[in-house]
């Protein structure tokens, strides 16, 4: 298959074959292989099975960043789920507003925004599936480690390279933040182009969910990686089929400036700033 006809859950399973064994996350002490992450995937996947939750119904994640954030990413990769990150930055009355027009099956915290959405699951009744990453859950709501399933079993969507994978927030116009729908090929084509880069860079996620520098997003620059990553190595061990399989590294969050010692230097041509 051409990188036009990949979808987000084939650059998983690709991974898983040309990697094997060879760590894809690294978060402190916890660590992912390639082979691990599909099947981590398939758990995940029965368990949003489980709960009725399918193709084309949406799950907001209101989380800074969790290795169990990108297998969520790739379960609702592998069922079509539209995927919908919210940026943890803004505050509750912006966020509610966000889920108003998202009108998620399932929303996830975790234990730095679980404040945000203090009284929700009581009140916000239309949203059927509350689930806390990490820690002691909240008030209203269930580990997330619940979900997984030892056997998986559930039967990976239809899905094509054209279906929606997430919807990010944009710039709210008259304080309604509008929603930008990524297909499974705009995610792989911007990945592609960071992967055509001729040298490796040292660089961390873009904002896409928000014009806030507080929410980048996964799979635009480096790898299927969860919100606020900040991905430290060079481009080239992208899982889309690179020639290396350097493991990413994640920390929580990533900060909101953007220092010239952490970005590429520029070329020195014609028209180039100092």
């Amino acid at each position: 298959m051409d990188v036009h006809g990949l979808t987000i859950h084939g650059l998983i399973e690709r991974g898983a074959a040309l990697y094997g064994e060879a760590p894809a996350f690294i978060q402190g002490e916890r660590s992912l292989t390639f082979r691990e992450l599909p099947r981590r995937v398939e758990a995940l996947a029965a368990g949003l099975a489980d709960l009725g939750i399918g193709k084309g119904d949406r799950v907001c994640v209101l989380a800074q960043n969790d290795v169990d954030y990108v297998v969520l990413y790739g379960a609702c990769a592998r069922q079509g789920i539209i995927a919908y990150p919210i940026n943890w930055r803004l505050t509750a009355q912006e966020v509610a507003r966000v889920v108003e027009r998202a009108a998620p099956r399932m929303m996830v915290v975790d234990a730095t925004t679980v404040g945000v959405i203090a009284g929700w699951p009581e009140t916000k009744r239309a949203i059927a599936h509350w689930y806390q990453l990490g820690g002691s859950p909240g008030a209203g709501l269930k580990p997330f480690d619940s979900l997984y399933r030892a056997t998986g079993g559930a039967a990976a969507a239809e899905v094509s390279s054209t279906d929606p994978f997430a919807v990010i927030s944009t710039a709210a116009v008259d304080v309604i933040p509008r929603g930008a729908v990524l297909t499974h090929a705009n995610v792989i084509a911007a990945n592609t182009m960071v992967m055509a880069c001729p040298r490796p860079i040292t660089i961390f996620s873009p904002c896409l969910s928000s014009t806030s520098p507080g929410s980048a997003w996964p799979w635009l620059t480096c790898t299927p990686a969860a919100p606020t990553w900040w991905c430290r190595g060079s481009i080239p061990r992208t899982r889309c089929g690179s020639s290396t399989a350097t493991a990413s590294r994640m920390s929580r969050t990533f900060p909101p400036c953007c220092p010239a010692s952490w970005m590429p230097p520029r070329s020195s041509g014609a028209g180039s700033r100092a």
